[in-house]
């Protein structure tokens, strides 16, 4: 039975040229993007998958530019805007008013400082407002952050190519590891590798083919899980060598997809390896195995780690 041939599996099959890494390592496309209009909905699901660093700082910098922009307006007003203050410099009322308007922003409201003008009073009631919106939003984000199931499933770092339990059957094989503690179950694997090759029309046209999992499921993922691709006559990579399969820009694409018991939902995974990342005659050193005690210890940083030879 030939390789089981794949259409497209959404990366396109006509190109002028050679193309990179189809996936990046942080599991997002390696596609740029043009034309794109801007949406409101774009810019939430933006902030819902931004990195912390990139929420806290949006986070932050909203709160702090927002209650700038009203101590502007209270120092814009001038002396007897808001009752409860000296004034001594243009520097020292914007201060006064920068802390009064992030005090209406988040609803403390001291007492020590009120508004005293008619038009005070208006500005104060939009800084309340903004401030109970923008409280409201952040709310929202917050909790579309913490709601939003994110795996942890490792993948790693190479894929080797070696034999088969001792056996001299050869074996492409990589693993994957849940890094949570969490339960996952009914977890699937899906393996797709890309061949780059040229057509009589001089134009680069993408083949897929679908690769034979010794086991592409298991019910149950409390432990490390070794993918094993034999490479047989049935198979893509049978009789390639590292200089053909470079030649091709060989690419394997894979996907993990499993029941989050935690979020009770499912969850994917992708990723993917090129020539480089291949290790020959290599094999896996075990990431688990039993204490004193019976229990067993999974060892998540033994992901990439190699038997000596």
């Amino acid at each position: 039975m030939a390789a089981e041939h794949v259409q497209d599996p959404g990366f396109g099959q006509a190109y002028h040229q050679k193309t990179q890494k189809m996936i990046n390592d942080d599991s997002s496309y390696n596609v740029k993007r043009l034309g794109t209009v801007f949406s409101i909905k774009d810019f939430y699901s933006y902030l819902i998958t931004a990195s912390g660093w990139q929420f806290s700082l949006f986070f932050i910098g909203t709160f702090l530019v927002l209650n700038a922009i009203f101590a502007f307006f209270y120092t814009f007003l001038g002396e007897g805007a808001l009752k409860g203050t000296e004034t001594y410099s243009w520097e020292n009322d914007y201060i006064h008013g920068f802390f009064f308007s992030i005090q209406t922003f988040t609803t403390v409201g001291y007492g020590g400082v009120a508004p005293h003008s008619i038009i005070a009073n208006w500005i104060a009631s939009a800084n309340a407002f903004t401030g109970i919106t923008w409280a409201t939003l952040m709310a929202g984000l917050l909790f579309g952050r913490f709601s939003k199931p994110f795996p942890r499933i490792a993948f790693s770092k190479n894929v080797l190519i070696t034999d088969f339990r001792d056996k001299p059957i050869s074996t492409l094989q990589f693993r994957v590891v849940n890094e949570r503690a969490n339960v996952m179950m009914d977890t699937e694997a899906e393996v797709v590798v890309s061949f780059l090759e040229m057509n009589s029309q001089k134009q680069y046209k993408k083949e897929y083919y679908a690769l034979k999992l010794e086991s592409k499921e298991i019910r149950f993922f409390p432990l490390n899980w070794t993918l094993v691709h034999h490479i047989n006559e049935d198979s893509p990579l049978f009789g390639r060598k590292t200089s053909e399969l470079e030649a091709l820009n060989m690419e394997i694409l894979v996907m993990i997809k499993g029941f989050d018991n935690t979020f009770h939902q499912t969850v994917y995974a992708i990723h993917s390896y090129k020539v480089n990342d291949m290790l020959w005659n290599k094999k896996f050193e075990p990431m688990f195995s039993p204490d004193e005690k019976g229990r067993i210890i999974l060892d998540l940083k033994k992901l990439n780690s190699l038997e000596d030879s």
